[in-house]
């Protein structure tokens, strides 16, 4: 059954989980409130589109979180850039030896399908790789990880979730030491013994 864009822009808009819906011909932009993106982290993605009950699913789906949205959508470039594989930046700052980030989890992370596709959580090798990149621009430490100490995943990192990140350098043993908080939820931490990116 297909479904004209305006009507399908309107079953979208009259949905309990969504504060926005932008439909074009290629796809379309979903903005989801709190109790969608609590959704999206129970079913994933493909589940939550099912979920929406459309006669007829965009072929192109994209997912935004409410924060982003103010900052405006352009529908046509998100529906044909590739789904995001870094955090989305909120703020940062120097705390005594420290860099502190406040990073949100997008809703559409490039990695949530195969990790997993029912229960989207952020890999631990993704963080790391993350802590490793936003280290290397900010502090100077090396790209790559020759080894890792003390590592732990303590909670599940999940799509839309506020995290913080902390950064600290100990150059004399090339050691960086990072840990993703936000509350009282203490997400990953541990120490990375850097390489340098020709090594």
């Amino acid at each position: 059954m297909n479904v004209a864009v305006p009507g399908l822009a309107a079953l979208l808009r009259d949905h309990a989980w969504l504060a926005q819906a932008h439909v074009q011909a290629e796809g379309a932009v979903l903005v989801l409130n709190r109790e969608g993106a609590d959704a999206l982290c129970r079913l994933g993605k493909s589940a939550f589109v099912q979920a929406l009950a459309l006669p007829e699913a965009p072929h192109v789906v994209r997912l935004l979180d409410e924060a982003q949205a103010k900052q405006g959508v352009d529908v046509a470039a998100l529906l044909r850039e590739p789904l995001p594989r870094s955090p989305i930046m909120v703020a940062e700052h120097d705390a005594d030896d420290a860099r502190i980030i406040e990073l949100r989890v997008p809703l559409d992370l490039a990695h949530f399908p195969g990790h997993f596709a029912t229960a989207p959580v952020v890999p631990g090798a993704v963080q790391v790789a993350w802590a490793l990149n936003l280290a290397a621009s900010r502090l100077g430490t090396g790209e790559r990880c020759h080894s890792m100490e003390a590592l732990k995943f303590q909670q599940l990192l999940r799509p839309g979730a506020p995290v913080t990140l902390t950064l600290r350098a100990d150059r004399t043993r090339g050691k960086l030491h990072f840990s993703y908080r936000h509350g009282d939820a203490n997400y990953s931490s541990g120490r990375l013994i850097w390489s340098a990116a020709h090594e």
